[in-house]
């Protein structure tokens, strides 16, 4: 199921793009499963400026890594958020801040 919403959110090799669709399989997979990559590619996709029929929310992108962070512990996602700080200060420090919590 993961991978189908992967295949929805970009297009590709004869499916055509659904970002909706796509936002419904990864709100699946995060609510019954816990499913940490959908809450990171969830996240990533509500960050993006002009997805298809989709409204952005940093806010929700932010709570999204920050349960995936909780949850998984995942390194992964910690380095992607790295990467989002370099692009925004502000984003940097209500990181830092959530990872400090976590660490508690």
């Amino acid at each position: 199921m993961f991978n189908l919403a992967v295949v929805l959110r970009d297009g590709g090799d004869g499916v055509a793009q659904n970002s909706a669709r796509a936002v419904e399989l990864y709100e699946y997979l995060i609510e019954e499963l816990d499913d940490i990559q959908a809450m990171v590619h969830l996240g990533f996709l509500l960050l993006k400026e002009g997805a298809e029929r989709l409204e952005r929310s940093v806010v929700r992108a932010f709570e999204l890594f920050g349960r995936a962070i909780w949850e998984g512990r995942s390194g992964g996602t910690t380095c992607q958020l790295v990467f989002l700080m370099i692009c925004s200060f502000s984003f940097a420090i209500a990181c830092f801040s959530l990872l400090l919590q976590c660490m508690c």
